[in-house]
Formats: C-alpha cells, sequence, structure tokens
C-alpha cells in the first residue's frame, strides 16, 4: 500500500508520524480516472528553529534532512 510506504520512509529518518491525527481524510477532485491520495501534514518543528510563535526561522540543519526524506518518497512514488 503506498501509504505504508510513505509512513516507512518518515519513520526510517527517523520522524514521529500519526495517520488521521490530529486530521483525516484528504479531498480529491472528481476525474474520470480512478487514482489514490494522500495528504502530508508536516509539523513546523521539523524544519524551523526558534520560538514558531514568534516568528521562527528556516533551520539549515533540519530543512534539508526533510527535504531529502519528501525527495525520497516522490521517488519511490513514481517507481
Amino acid at each position: 500500500m503506498i501509504l505504508d510506504k510513505v509512513q516507512q520512509i518518515f519513520i526510517d529518518a527517523g520522524y514521529k508520524i500519526g495517520i488521521n491525527n490530529p486530521y483525516s481524510n484528504s479531498i480529491s477532485p472528481k476525474r474520470e480516472f480512478k487514482y489514490s491520495s494522500f495528504m502530508l501534514e508536516i509539523n513546523k518543528a521539523a524544519y524551523m528553529s526558534g520560538n514558531i510563535s514568534d516568528g521562527a526561522t528556516l533551520s539549515k540543519t533540519k530543512a534539508p534532512k526533510l527535504a531529502q526524506t519528501i525527495r525520497k518518497v516522490y521517488k519511490e512514488l513514481l517507481k
């Protein structure tokens, strides 16, 4: 299942994940062909540093790891 693969990629990268928590489902436009979709919610702490409520900045140490993980997800999905 696609969601299982995506979940495992993030777990392997050291992220904690939740399925349908705090939100559930994704909205997909109706098309004449069938397809699957999912929504990825990422906590700002995964790519920002400093106090999130006081205008945190992009983390030079966290953002590349997250970007690499997302690229890995895309690579897996496009196989």
